[in-house]
């Protein structure tokens, strides 16, 4: 007789198959002189069958010479439970049986993820349990859909995927059977939860020790937290209640603290280098113990402080400042001096944009970044920007230490080119909306927008290629004058046109 190890789980949804969960996942039944539900077929259920896995042993009555191999997951307290050996499960053969959470529907794909092998002094290596579905807990008269790829005596991972037809519809339980064998079953849930804290300790004053606990799917702390790790910091005792589908367990342990030693100073802020004005606060992580502090922080509106985290430490003027700590205990007191230890620059001058025309001009600065109103301007890092459209613009300038200013907002328009700037030709100007356009020599039109004084567009023909000569019609625009652009293989050039009908 073989004896086998599976390790259920199922898996994430491949080629759109439908992943399913387990109702009765952490095997809470059977227990002792309970069956399935609505099992009639499932005998001598006892506590031979429900086995545990410590960590470093397996824990049951069958675990003698038949099942030694630990999970694969290195899990601690992992509930299983065991088919066949010598005791038979079933009336006809070695099977069990799992409710899924919905019921199968044909032409829906389904896919299942095992770990096994196989394990005992009567494995022969080859193991391969059947898998069947059905709409009662039975082997007997349910859908065979095959068998597991073989596995040895090594943990093997195979998954087992279907469409289900129409003699599976509304199946609802998922067996396995071994009809030459017999193994043990992880629970597909993480295991039944473990609130391990271990035994009562004393630290040295100023440590801290790590508490944590896994299996979970809530935890909660006397303290407050609910995360699965918290730190004890300070005298007292730590409860902890883990809960997952398994179960609730819970453990405390008392934590008390004693003198170890001279303190080490040690501290850490909030900020140490920044720009302009600012308010920072200082952190004492000093070890051993410490029962009282002196700061000294030259610079600051308050150079002096008793506290053991002062807060709101305000620099007001710039320049470089040290700092210390003078931390002490029962059995003495240790300096910590830092020198430079805050670093407080001056933010840059605001800069002044100038217009000449379609550039704005910054005065100097370490770096330029040029901003519009839908933000920052790709590639407009220089001293001075060209814009293209009209709009609001402005410029942030960083010197050299990292400290940032920007400029008020510019708002501009659309400006002629000065006379003979790429210059074209239009013609008649002014007219009563009809105009033709060209360039000298060999340039090309490809594109006219309209602008009126203010800087808003009224026309726009799109990139249609290169044209000339170009004839405009503007002939349902008011009367008035208006910025024609147009953009040629000489670049982009502007004039005044004027409509009068």
């Amino acid at each position: 007789m073989k004896t086998l190890c599976i390790f259920l789980s199922l898996m994430a949804s491949i080629n759109l198959c439908q992943s399913q969960a387990i109702i009765d996942s952490c095997f809470t039944s059977p227990s002792i002189g309970v069956t399935f539900p609505g099992t009639p077929t499932l005998e001598n259920v006892n506590n031979s069958d429900l086995l545990e896995w410590t960590g470093s042993q397996w824990i049951g009555q069958v675990i003698a010479g038949s099942v030694f191999s630990p999970p694969p997951f290195g899990g601690v307290g992992d509930r299983c439970i065991f088919i066949g050996d010598s005791t038979t499960w079933t009336s006809n053969g070695e099977s069990f049986a799992l409710l899924l959470s919905d019921s199968i529907k044909t032409g829906q794909c389904y896919s299942f993820t095992f770990t096994y092998l196989s394990e005992g002094p009567m494995s022969n290596g080859s193991f391969s349990p059947t898998f069947y579905t059905y709409d009662m807990p039975s082997y007997q008269g349910a859908y065979m859909l095959g068998n597991l790829t073989t596995a040895g005596t090594t943990w093997f991972t195979s998954t087992y995927s279907f469409i289900a037809d129409s003699l599976q519809n509304n199946h609802t339980w998922l067996i396995f059977r071994s009809n030459i064998g017999s193994g043990v079953v992880l629970a597909p849930c993480a295991g039944i939860p473990h609130a391990g804290l271990g035994n009562d300790t004393t630290l040295c004053a100023g440590d801290s020790l790590l508490l944590a606990v896994s299996g979970g799917a809530t935890y909660q702390w006397s303290t407050g937290s609910t995360s699965s790790a918290i730190y004890a910091s300070a005298p007292g005792t730590y409860i902890v209640t883990v809960t997952n589908g398994c179960g609730t367990v819970t453990d405390s342990v008392s934590v008390s603290f004693q003198a170890c030693g001279a303190v080490n100073a040690a501290f850490y802020s909030s900020d140490t280098t920044f720009c302009d004005k600012k308010c920072i606060d200082f952190t004492d992580i000093s070890t051993n113990g410490p029962t009282s502090w002196q700061w000294l922080f030259p610079g600051a509106d308050s150079t002096i402080s008793f506290e053991q985290h002062p807060a709101g430490i305000c620099y007001n003027s710039f320049g470089t400042f040290d700092v210390t700590l003078i931390a002490c205990n029962s059995l003495g007191c240790d300096t910590l001096f830092m020198p430079s230890f805050i670093q407080e620059f001056p933010s840059p001058p605001i800069p002044v944009i100038s217009a000449n025309f379609d550039t704005l001009f910054c005065t100097p600065a370490f770096s330029y970044q040029w901003f519009d109103s839908g933000g920052a301007i790709a590639g407009a890092t220089g001293a001075y920007y060209i814009y293209q459209q009209p709009g609001t613009y402005y410029v942030l300038v960083t010197d050299s230490n990292g400290c940032s200013t920007s400029s008020t907002l510019i708002t501009t328009g659309i400006h002629e080119n000065p006379a003979g700037f790429n210059s074209f030709i239009v013609s008649p100007n002014p007219s009563s909306g009809s105009f033709l356009i060209s360039f000298p020599g060999n340039h090309q039109i490809r594109r006219c927008v309209i602008y009126d004084l203010s800087g808003r567009k009224v026309y726009d023909s799109g990139a249609v290629g290169f044209i000339s000569p170009w004839r405009l019609d503007l002939s349902l625009s008011a009367d008035g004058i208006y910025i024609l652009q147009a953009e040629s293989s000489k670049g982009i050039n502007r004039v005044k046109i004027g409509i009068i009908k």
